[in-house]
């Protein structure tokens, strides 16, 4: 009764996402497994979108705590979740969306050390949101040669205007600082991506006008304790005063930049369960269409033989004639149904077409 109940509550939660993208693209999601790398700003607003959209199976991986200074900009990140391990503190959001949602948080460093630990070929889809440049670069690396699709989230500090973030192509970004010093390094090393891969970015770069008195100084508001959740070599790990540089935020490009992310995983689902069932429709059309053309061809030759003793004038040829102009109305249908079988699979790929081919994004000047 418990797991009826449950199962009519996920239905209910899902029904205006269902009623656009309809059951068959809703089952594809629920079957989708995604793994999210760095649950910041970005991160955890493409875990949310994921999570409200039908994605049912999420990995998410971080190493660091809540911290005041998060509030502004990342989802789990309140007054009241100060100190409490990222990852941990976005599960039990993400389970109050969906209780029966399969999350598994990591509280990790990925870097070259660790990535061991992550198998991304158990993966369909992998999401960069990490800061480091060094590691960034290595799991760019590790996931374009996985099986799994990749999307990467360049740069979105230093901005305020919502309308300069595009999707490019990494190699067609122009304008992002940090897209910049990934290729450049990746150069360097003589070492590139074994496939392409999307990457949501924003070519605004404003200075700092405040002064950063506490991040990365003695003064770092970063929680500092003797003991607390989660794994004790983590404790009071912080990244700030790794940076050359602390910059400013604002949500309303972070959330952006993270919900663009589950959008692109979001429509490539789409896109694929459309294109295969009409895939299937224009095969099954066709080949009604193809058996009936053939008895049609069948019945053109029985009518060219009734007319052939039409004109003998006999009278078992009146009685093949009219059998003839039978088989011309079947060969009559047989062509109107070879032409909806096509019509049938053009409609479907009209519908493919009218979404937009993120692959396609024009490049920045």
């Amino acid at each position: 009764m418990q797991t009826m109940a449950m199962n009519t509550i996920e239905k209910a939660i899902y029904n205006r996402t269902e009623l656009l993208l309809g059951e068959d693209v809703m089952e594809a999601l629920a079957g989708t497994r995604v793994i999210i790398f760095g649950v910041g700003g970005v991160g955890s607003w493409c875990a949310e979108g994921l999570v409200r959209s039908g994605i049912t199976k999420l990995t998410i991986v971080d190493s660091d705590r809540i911290c005041i200074t998060n509030v502004n900009r990342q989802l789990m990140a309140t007054t009241k979740t100060v100190g409490q391990v990222k990852v941990d503190a976005l599960k039990a959001h993400l389970l109050e969306i969906n209780p029966k949602v399969e999350i598994t948080a990591i509280q990790q460093i990925y870097c070259e050390e660790t990535a061991g630990q992550f198998n991304l070929d158990e993966y369909d889809y992998v999401i960069d949101a990490v800061d480091s440049l060094k590691d960034k670069v290595h799991l760019i690396l590790t996931a374009t040669a996985s099986k799994a699709k990749f999307f990467c989230s360049l740069g979105a500090a230093l901005k305020v205007d919502p309308l300069k973030i595009k999707v490019a192509e990494f190699w067609n970004v122009r304008g992002c600082p940090l897209g910049a010093a990934l290729r450049k390094k990746m150069k360097r090393a003589k070492t590139m991506p074994a496939k392409k891969f999307l990457c949501v970015y924003d070519d605004e770069v404003l200075p700092n006008r405040g002064h950063c008195q506490s991040c990365g100084t003695e003064k770092c508001m970063c929680p500092k304790a003797q003991d607390g959740p989660g794994n004790p070599d983590l404790l009071n790990h912080e990244w700030c005063s790794s940076k050359a540089q602390i910059n400013g935020t604002t949500v309303h490009v972070t959330a952006i930049f993270g919900m663009t992310l589950s959008g692109l995983i979001i429509e490539d689902i789409y896109r694929r369960t459309l294109k295969a069932e009409v895939t299937a429709d224009s095969s099954e059309g066709n080949s009604v269409g193809a058996e009936r053309a053939s008895d049609g061809l069948a019945c053109e030759s029985e009518e060219a033989r009734a007319t052939a003793d039409v004109s003998e004038g006999s009278s078992a040829g009146a009685e093949r004639a009219s059998d003839g102009l039978a088989c011309g109305s079947e060969e009559a249908r047989a062509t109107a149904d070879v032409s909806e079988g096509n019509s049938a699979g053009s409609e479907g790929s009209s519908e493919i077409s009218r979404v937009r081919d993120p692959w396609k994004t024009p490049e920045a000047g």
